[in-house]
């Protein structure tokens, strides 16, 4: 049986000291009583002998050797009450067979402690100067001499057996933490992130990526407290994550905060993330930094640049805009006089008769054309014709506003569209150009203007409708010009 626990091998010193112990009181008992020796004393030392034996040296009882041995001894003292052994000699010879056999049982002892088992046996009679133990044990007695030599022997044996083990337990223990703490240092620097164990919140360990963090070495980060890394306005946000951390309101923490660069003063955008784990019967924090710091300045980056970019897109769609209301005026607009050319005027008109169709509401058209128009041209140059133009396109825009389009249909030809307009407001509208056009003072020249209004019909379309109000227009100039006929 192997023994693989203290327990055990405390039971067998303590089965062998109560051996001295019972053979010491028999002693005194039966040598004061008879004088004699009896066989009793030396069976109950064997007993615990080879009880101490059995448990204390793994020797595994399967072979009929260590059988043999353990039953010699047994069976000889079994046989002494029954044999008168009055010689000297054989008595010295049976107990050498014992002593020499208990010898042989604990040989694995013998050859890792022979030395120091000796060395401590001839120490203590050296120190004996008064023999104590020579009269204690009664060791002038041969045989009392030899049975506890045995068990000297054996207490020493298994006092140092019991130290050596110990002793190993304690350097493989050693080992064990020694090899622990390398694999562990090892650990902490491989993380590729920052990492700190922290106690009372100072920090106990760290690895070197948070001290590049920092831009400390090992030894001066050691001790300090960790505030002393972190912005003061942010550790002030945060201390409360780790109060929650501590009285265990929450297993883990983790937030965004920023470190100072204690080497060049620059801000480090860190994602702290911590949990409280026990270490060695005590709590500790154990926490991973992970620099953001590019991440953050890249996302700042594609931010204004998405802003620049939002920006650029406005003045782009701004600038579209403007390109496409000026091709808008080139489609809709009339390069000399700024309003409405022909081609939006008949669109426009199409549009309004459409709607007029579905809601019934009235429509009209004034069409305007400049008395003796080509007299000017010939007279003044085309600068001043086209001077005149212009002055009058602002006359009539005035005068209609928002309540219709007033547009130059053609030459020195106006045209103006006024939906929602019935034919009588459509004359006053008439009358009252030509007479702020013939009283308009042009200074080397006066200007009249003659017009025919048309009025939409259910049978009308654009065209017939147009060709409606140039016949008036017609009629007007037959009959002396300067006048709206309808």
């Amino acid at each position: 049986m192997h023994i693989s626990n203290m327990n055990t091998l405390n039971k067998a010193i303590l089965i062998n000291f109560i051996t001295i112990l019972t053979l010491i009181l028999l002693d005194i008992i039966f040598f004061t009583i008879n004088n004699q020796y009896f066989p009793l004393i030396s069976l109950t030392l064997l007993f615990g002998i080879y009880s101490y034996i059995y448990f204390s040296n793994n020797i595994l009882i399967k072979t009929k050797k260590y059988s043999l041995s353990l039953a010699f001894p047994i069976i000889l003292l079994l046989t002494i009450p029954f044999i008168n052994i009055r010689n000297l000699l054989i008595q010295n010879i049976i107990f050498l067979m014992l002593i020499i056999n208990s010898l042989y049982l604990n040989r694995k002892v013998l050859r890792t402690n022979f030395l120091s088992i000796f060395v401590s046996i001839f120490i203590l009679f050296l120190i004996d100067k008064n023999h104590l133990i020579i009269t204690f044990f009664d060791l002038n007695n041969f045989i009392t001499f030899s049975l506890n030599f045995i068990l000297i022997f054996l207490t020493l044996s298994t006092l140092i057996r019991w130290y050596n083990k110990n002793i190993a337990t304690f350097r493989d223990t050693l080992d064990v933490l020694e090899q622990s703490e390398e694999k562990y240092k090892k650990t902490i620097q491989n993380i590729q992130d920052g990492l700190i164990i922290l106690g009372n919140n100072r920090i106990e360990e760290c690895n070197d990526i948070f001290a590049n963090m920092v831009g400390c070495s090992l030894e001066n980060i050691i001790g300090e407290r960790l505030e002393t890394f972190i912005e003061k306005e942010h550790y002030e946000k945060i201390s409360k994550y780790f109060l929650e951390l501590i009285f265990d309101e929450v297993d883990t923490i983790s937030f965004e905060t920023n470190f100072i660069n204690k080497k060049n003063n620059e801000i480090i955008r860190i994602i702290f993330s911590a949990a409280k784990v026990e270490f060695f019967s005590s709590y500790k924090i154990l926490a991973t930094l992970k620099d953001i710091t590019i991440q953050k300045n890249v996302e700042t980056l594609l931010k204004n640049n998405a802003k620049l970019l939002e920006e650029k897109v406005k003045e782009r769609t701004l600038e579209l805009e403007e390109a496409n209301k000026k091709l808008n005026d080139l489609i809709q607009i009339d390069g000399l006089t700024k309003l409405y050319n022909y081609k939006f005027l008949t669109t426009k008109i199409k549009e309004k008769i459409d709607n007029s169709l579905k809601t019934s509401k009235p429509l009209s058209i004034i069409l305007l054309d400049l008395d003796h128009f080509k007299l000017i041209n010939d007279n003044f140059g085309h600068l001043t014709g086209d001077e005149v133009l212009i002055k009058l396109g602002k006359l009539m825009k005035n005068i209609i506003g928002n309540n219709g389009y007033v547009g130059r249909y053609g030459g020195e030809e106006f045209l103006i569209l006024l939906p929602d307009c019935i034919l009588e407001k459509a004359v006053e509208y008439g009358e009252l150009i030509r007479k702020k056009v013939e009283k308009y003072n042009f200074e080397e020249f006066n200007v009249t203007i003659s017009g025919g209004i048309a009025t939409f019909s259910k049978e009308d379309n654009s065209y017939s409708l147009i060709d409606k109000a140039d016949k008036k227009l017609y009629e007007a100039k037959k009959n002396g010009r300067n006048k709206i006929i309808h």
